[in-house]
């Protein structure tokens, strides 16, 4: 949680970033706007989105790689090869 009256420093609380930093953070946010006006929480909660997608498209492809990879290892046992797992 933000403390945005004091800036307490208490270990449930996140100090309150400067004035600097918001107009920093709102310049940022707003090259990300869909559309102009667009409220900053739109914002945050579109790029949040876009990070879960390509953690899960990222976790996806790696088990599919990984299942194709046993699928083919299996193939060519079932076909009298010997495939060393170690290289």
């Amino acid at each position: 949680m933000i403390d945005l009256l004091n800036g307490s420093n208490g270990k449930d609380y996140i100090p309150c970033p400067s004035c600097s930093q918001i107009d920093e953070i709102k310049q940022l946010l707003a090259e990300y706007q869909t559309f102009e006006g667009e409220s900053p929480i739109i914002s945050i909660d579109l790029l949040i989105s876009e990070v879960k997608m390509w953690r899960s498209k990222e976790a996806y492809e790696r088990k599919l790689k990984s299942t194709m990879i046993s699928s083919m290892v299996k193939n060519l046992e079932n076909k009298g090869f010997q495939v060393d797992e170690n290289n």
